[in-house]
């Protein structure tokens, strides 16, 4: 269920804005209600609509109002729940293009999204730090960085992606011994995915840097 009022069905002079109560008169003057006027039994609802309408934003309760008037085809005062899905759906309606807003900049900021990838290769290819990665050897930790992060490292963290690129090394060289003992073989191809896993990526940010294919 979808329902929008929009300014091109607005008539004019419709308010834009109008609180639970104003809601409440306007609706009165369209539908009936059952209570004797001035009767406690009226006092009480009236009290209890207002309290059930006054979450909603004056600007939501106005289309909801609008959106009666336009729609509704009984006489009878309409039921709190039918009011409250009317309103839930435009408040719903209304939010939609900062929530499609917010899905897009969490979508451009995925680690593996395109607009991430091209930020990836941006920053490598910016300064020296990329081309000193590669000869160095640790252009894979420092790629995977950029990619998690959206920015390049600073000083005080690049020692660290220095020896986790060298703790990596070793711990492919140090599986691949291992795999040599009797019953290795499983531990031998899981250690040649992850190693093929690495330097996959090793190429592919190297290729980033240099606009070489390896």
């Amino acid at each position: 269920m979808i329902i929008t009022t929009t300014r091109k069905t607005r008539p004019a002079g419709f308010p834009e804005r109008m609180d639970a109560a104003d809601f409440i008169g306007q609706m009165c003057q369209h539908f009936r209600v059952y209570h004797k006027e001035g009767s406690p039994e009226e006092a009480q609802w009236t009290d209890g609509m207002i309290a059930v309408l006054s979450v909603y934003p004056e600007d939501v309760l106005a289309d909801g109002c609008l959106w009666f008037f336009q729609h509704r085809k009984e006489i009878r005062f309409p039921l709190p729940a039918e009011i409250i899905t009317v309103c839930d759906e435009i408040a719903k309606e209304r939010a939609r293009p900062t929530l499609l807003a917010a899905e897009r900049e969490s979508s451009a900021s995925a680690p593996y999204s395109r607009e991430r990838t091209e930020l990836v290769g941006h920053l490598l290819r910016a300064g020296p730090m990329g081309m000193t990665a590669v000869r160095e050897g640790w252009i894979g930790m420092l790629g995977d960085y950029v990619r998690q992060h959206g920015r390049l490292p600073d000083a005080a963290e690049i020692p660290r992606l220095r020896h986790a690129a060298i703790e990596t090394t070793e711990v492919i060289e140090k599986t691949y011994r291992s795999a040599g003992a009797p019953n290795g073989s499983g531990l031998l191809v899981a250690c040649q995915t992850f190693a093929q896993t690495v330097e996959q990526r090793r190429r592919a940010y190297t290729s980033m840097v240099t606009g070489e294919v390896e």
